[in-house]
């Protein structure tokens, strides 16, 4: 991909997440997410390491935005578990790294689409 064109995708994203509904926000950055997952899978089944781990922390880094995002004082419950359940993506996602294997970016990956298609409904 060029840069010129992933400049332009980035300002897009940049403007599509600002222009958004919270819950909104919230999708486009799992999609986002998920997008990079599939792509460290590509990666890997390439055996191109750089582009692996490149991807992984993108998908890290949004991961972090999501949970570093909530508001534990609105529903502290269900704030928290959020919480946890990132922090364990998080983890997942570095072993992964570390292992070079496809299982916890897989696992993470499933999670995320369950996570998304939830805050859909919601939406």
């Amino acid at each position: 991909m060029s840069k010129v064109k992933h400049d332009v995708q980035q300002k897009y994203l940049q403007q599509e997440i600002e222009n958004a509904r919270a819950i909104g926000r919230v999708i486009i950055l799992i999609d986002a997410c998920n997008r990079f997952l599939n792509q460290a899978k590509d990666a890997l089944d390439k055996k191109q390491k750089v582009a692996f781990s490149d991807k992984l922390i993108r998908a890290k880094n949004i991961i972090r935005e999501l949970r570093n995002a909530l508001n534990l004082d609105l529903d502290p419950i269900i704030g928290g578990n959020l919480y946890r359940l990132y922090t364990y993506f998080l983890k997942q996602l570095i072993e992964a790294n570390r292992s070079r294997t496809a299982g916890p970016v897989d696992y993470v990956l499933k999670q995320m689409t369950t996570l998304n298609n939830a805050w859909k409904e919601a939406e």
